[in-house]
């Protein structure tokens, strides 16, 4: 029988063991582990031929890459068949640079599905003319939102898609009147799609001033770390112990939907928190 001192050293010696394995876990397994969420979104004024139609919802890369030229990543997307990719921001990682990352990224994307993107604090801090620039020298196809809105035109039907610029600075002036000019040109009855980086309460006031049916974001990692029974111990938007921090939500005029993201940020690390990849699908009722 062991003594009293050996059980103890026995117990530290094992928790130890565990300790390092998390901490091991969250370090190098878990950041590379892509998931794929799927939800189903109700949006009222959808157009009846647009049922089904699926987005896919993608974010904070930081420079991260899922193989050569984001081969796993785009495998991955291109397998939910969407009819429109959206990333909502930071590409790139201030501390960490990470542009060719970003560029294969949407240089993937864009192989697979039109698709659109906002900034976040990270691009703007490493310098978004200079990220712009490396787009349009690279030959890529991409809808900036941060410019204006866009329209996704569909078979069957459109959606209007319109960015909040830096929502993370409570930004996003002009929105409403966006969304104003794109149902003149669209019609009234067409679906408003707003995409800001941070899900901040501001930005979220302004989408539902703009009338938004859906709200997409990411920026909070969803919380990047999470314990058991504890949730997410930290998140950009709400500080300390935010709750659920990603994922499905009500808006005012509809919908929110809040990514996990792809990489990571300040600690290279994630635990019960692996990157995702959203799958959207739009019903009518």
């Amino acid at each position: 029988m062991l003594g009293p001192g050996c059980r103890a050293s026995t117990m530290l010696v094992a928790l130890l063991l565990v300790g390092g394995s998390v901490l091991l876990w969250a370090r190098f397994c878990e950041p590379r582990l892509l998931t794929v969420t799927r939800t189903e979104i109700v949006l009222p004024h959808l157009a009846p031929e647009l049922d089904g139609t699926r987005l896919v919802l993608i974010s904070d890369l930081h420079g991260a890459a899922f193989g050569p030229q984001q081969e796993l990543l785009g495998r991955a997307v291109a397998a939910q068949n969407p009819q429109a990719i959206v990333f909502a921001g930071d590409l790139v990682d201030a501390n960490r640079g990470g542009v060719r990352a970003g560029i294969e990224l949407l240089a993937a994307m864009a192989a697979i599905a039109p698709t659109f993107l906002v900034w976040g604090n990270h691009d703007y801090l490493v310098g978004v003319p200079d990220l712009r620039r490396e787009i349009a020298t690279s030959g890529l196809v991409v809808h900036d939102l941060d410019q204006g809105w866009a329209a996704l035109e569909l078979e069957g039907g459109s959606l209007i898609m319109c960015g909040l610029a830096m929502s993370w600075r409570n930004g996003g002036e002009g929105l409403a009147e966006q969304a104003q000019a794109a149902r003149a040109a669209l019609g009234q009855a067409v679906p408003l799609v707003v995409v800001a980086h941070s899900p901040g309460p501001k930005a979220l006031a302004k989408a539902a001033a703009g009338g938004a049916d859906l709200f997409l974001a990411g920026h909070t990692h969803g919380g990047q770390i999470r314990l058991p029974l504890v949730g997410a111990l930290w998140s950009p938007v709400d500080g300390y112990l935010p709750g659920q921090a990603h994922g499905l939500d009500r808006l005012e005029t509809g919908w929110s939907y809040v990514t996990r993201g792809l990489g990571t940020s300040v600690l290279p690390m994630r635990l019960l928190c692996p990157p995702e990849i959203a799958v959207l699908t739009l019903r009518r009722l």
